[in-house]
């Protein structure tokens, strides 16, 4: 099974980033009910894995607590952008829960990530090489923001790719309490 942990946006949120989605001819919008930010890609895993996995991250005593969502972005970079993105915001909250994840990871076996990895809220993927519209979109919307996101949650998905694109399934969600 394709595995990811995310967490997952609520539809307000979700309405407010998709107001970005103009009609951009070279930019292929990514859907609004598949918004989320992801804390690890697991990869294939199997059936046993994920079970052990499962179990280790029922053990989360965080509390709950938010982020700020701001500022539009591009993968690679604002000159060569592949991917767009909306950035989310580094707090120490954040980072503990990311620390909780990736060690619950590896001690269910899993591979450690090799690089630090940049949160944020893919939008849309550019088609070929960005027009004059797609820079212009950019150059717009780089300061821009969007209301707070009270984190309370996470989950285990199960990612299924096609050609018409990557189908996301909630397998388990995580509170967060006091």
């Amino acid at each position: 099974m394709r595995l990811f942990i995310a967490i997952r946006l609520p539809r307000e949120l979700k309405k407010e980033i998709g107001t970005l989605q103009h009609s951009i001819e070279d930019i292929r919008w990514q859907p609004q009910h598949q918004f989320h930010i992801t804390f690890e890609f697991c990869g294939e895993v199997s059936v046993t894995k994920k079970e052990v996995l499962l179990l280790k991250l029922e053990t989360c005593e965080q509390s709950p607590f938010s982020v700020s969502i701001k500022n539009v972005k591009a993968f690679p970079s604002l000159d060569k952008p592949e991917t767009i993105w909306v950035g989310v915001e580094k707090s120490p909250a954040l980072k503990s829960l990311e620390q909780f994840v990736e060690e619950r990871c590896i001690s269910a076996g899993l591979k450690p990530k090799k690089r630090e990895y940049v949160r944020h809220i893919t939008i849309g993927k550019c088609r070929k090489k960005p027009s004059a519209a797609v820079q212009q979109f950019l150059d717009t919307y780089q300061r821009w923001s969007a209301s707070e996101l009270e984190v309370n949650q996470f989950g285990l998905y199960h990612s299924i790719l096609s050609q018409k694109g990557a189908t996301h399934t909630l397998l388990k969600r995580f509170e967060l309490s006091e």
